[in-house]
C-alpha cells in the first residue's frame, strides 16, 4: 500500500460529507460548505471534491478538484453567498457543475444539463429511441440522414481514429458483452476466437460519412457505433457553451473522470490532484491548476478490472485487438490553448485522446497526443515511472513520485 502524500496546504485530502441528492437543484454544497466552515476553519479556503472515473458501476476517485470559498464577489454579478455543486446523473455516469450560488448562475445550469440531455438523447448507443441507435440497426443498410450535432461528432471520431492508427475507434462497440468488468461478476476471459471474430467488425475506415448530403453508414451488418469514449467530452463542451451564452464566467464542470473549466475559481485556477494508479483513492501524486477553456481527461487500469492466473485485465479495450490496453497504469491528457488558439472542442478531444494514450504507451502516445497541437498528455508506466509532455510537465507540481 501507497503511503498517502504530503498535499498542499490548498487540498483537503478527505471527503468532507455527501453531497447531497443526485437531482440538480435538491442540494447545494454551498449551503454545506458556509455550515462547516465554522468548525473547520481550513475549509474557508478550500473543499476537495471527487470526481468517479468512468461509468456507474462503481469504482474510487481519479482525480480530486479543488474549490475555494469565496472572498470575492464578480463584478456587475449578483451577491455570491456560497458556491455550489449541481449534479444529475446521465450517459452512465454523473455530470456535476460547481459555479456560483447566484439564481442567474443555477438558471444557467439547468439549460447546460438540459443539452447533457440532448446528446444522450442523440448519441447513447444504449438507448433503443437514439439518433446513434437507429444508425446501428442500419448498418450493413443504406446510409442514413443524421443529425448536424451527431455527424459534426461522426467527424471528430474518424478524424482521432486516423490520427492515433485506430487506437480510438468508434466502432468499437462490437466487442461489448465479450469482457465482464462490473463489481461482483466472474472473471472471465474470452476465448481467442471470440475475440477475433468480433474484432473483425472494429474498423473506422468502414464507416462512410457524406458531408453534402449529412449521411452516414456502417458498411457491414454487426459492425455497431459507440461513442461512450468521446461523447462525454462533447456534452461537456456543450454546456460549457450554453453557461457561456448565459453569461456564466466562472464554472467547473465534471464528468466521470474529466473536467473542463469555465474562467477561474474564487481564488484563481482551478486545481486538479491526479491519483496514485497503485495507491489508495486519496493518494495524490501530483496538482495541476486548470485555466479558463482548459479540459482535463484521465484513464487507468485500476478503476475497472479483474485478475486470473496474476495477470490483471480491465476495461480500458484496444478495439484494434479486443485485448486490454498494455501500455500503462493511468494517462492523463490536457487540451486548452495554444499559440493564442483555443480549440472549440476541447473536453471533446481530451475524452477521445485519453484512452489511445493508455493504449499506445510510450513513446508513440505522447508522440500522436502532440501532433494535435493543442493537446499535452502524461502516462505512468507499468513501473510507476511518468512521462509527460514537455509544457504539461513543467506546469505539474509533483509531490511525490507514483508507486512503483
Amino acid at each position: 500500500m501507497a503511503n498517502s502524500a504530503q498535499v498542499p496546504s490548498c487540498v483537503w485530502p478527505l471527503a468532507v460529507e455527501p453531497l447531497g441528492e443526485s437531482l440538480l437543484g435538491e442540494s447545494l454544497l454551498g449551503a454545506s460548505l458556509l455550515g462547516k466552515s465554522a468548525r473547520y476553519p481550513l475549509l474557508r479556503f478550500a473543499l476537495l471534491l471527487w470526481v468517479s472515473f468512468g461509468c456507474s458501476c462503481g469504482g474510487s476517485p481519479n482525480l480530486a478538484i479543488v474549490v475555494a470559498s469565496p472572498t470575492v464577489e464578480l463584478e456587475n454579478a449578483e451577491p455570491i453567498a456560497a458556491w455550489q455543486t449541481l449534479r444529475a446523473p446521465k450517459m452512465a455516469t454523473v455530470f456535476e457543475i460547481t459555479l456560483p450560488g447566484t439564481a442567474t448562475a443555477t438558471a444557467a445550469a439547468k439549460l447546460a444539463f438540459a443539452a447533457f440531455d440532448e446528446v444522450e438523447r442523440r448519441m447513447n448507443e444504449w438507448r433503443a429511441d437514439s439518433e446513434l441507435a437507429q444508425l446501428n440497426r442500419a448498418a450493413g443498410g443504406p446510409a442514413q440522414v443524421v443529425s448536424a450535432d451527431l455527424f459534426a461528432l461522426l467527424v471528430v471520431a474518424r478524424h482521432v481514429a486516423s490520427q492515433t492508427d485506430g487506437a480510438f475507434d468508434p466502432t468499437w462497440a462490437a466487442l461489448w458483452g465479450l469482457w465482464d468488468f462490473r463489481a461482483g461478476a466472474t472473471p472471465v476471459v474470452p476465448e481467442v476466437q471470440a475475440l477475433a471474430r468480433q474484432v473483425g467488425l472494429v474498423g473506422w475506415q468502414r464507416l462512410e460519412l457524406n458531408p453534402a448530403l449529412s449521411t452516414a453508414r456502417l458498411r457491414e451488418r454487426g459492425m455497431v457505433l459507440g461513442l461512450g469514449g468521446i461523447a462525454k467530452g462533447w456534452a461537456l463542451d456543450q454546456a460549457a457553451a450554453v453557461l457561456r451564452r448565459q453569461g456564466v464566467r466562472s464554472a467547473l464542470l465534471s464528468a466521470g473522470g474529466q473536467l473542463l473549466a469555465v474562467g477561474s475559481g474564487p481564488q484563481g485556477p482551478w486545481l486538479a490532484g491526479l491519483r496514485d494508479p497503485r495507491g489508495q483513492a486519496s493518494d495524490l501524486w501530483a496538482t495541476l491548476e486548470l485555466h479558463d477553456g482548459e479540459s482535463l481527461a484521465t484513464s487507468g487500469d485500476y478503476e475497472h478490472y479483474f485478475e486470473v492466473a496474476a495477470v490483471r485485465y480491465h476495461h480500458v479495450l484496444d478495439p484494434r485487438t479486443g485485448w486490454p490496453a498494455k501500455g500503462g497504469r493511468a494517462a492523463v491528457v490536457l487540451v486548452g490553448c495554444s499559440g493564442g488558439v483555443q480549440p472549440a472542442t476541447p473536453a471533446t478531444l481530451a475524452d477521445a485522446l485519453g484512452k489511445p494514450l493508455l493504449i499506445l504507451g510510450q513513446p508513440d502516445g505522447l508522440n500522436k497526443i502532440e501532433q494535435f497541437g493543442y493537446a499535452q498528455g502524461l502516462l505512468v508506466d507499468h513501473h510507476g515511472q511518468w512521462h509527460a509532455s514537455a509544457p504539461l510537465r513543467a506546469r505539474l507540481r509533483v509531490l511525490r513520485p507514483p508507486s512503483p
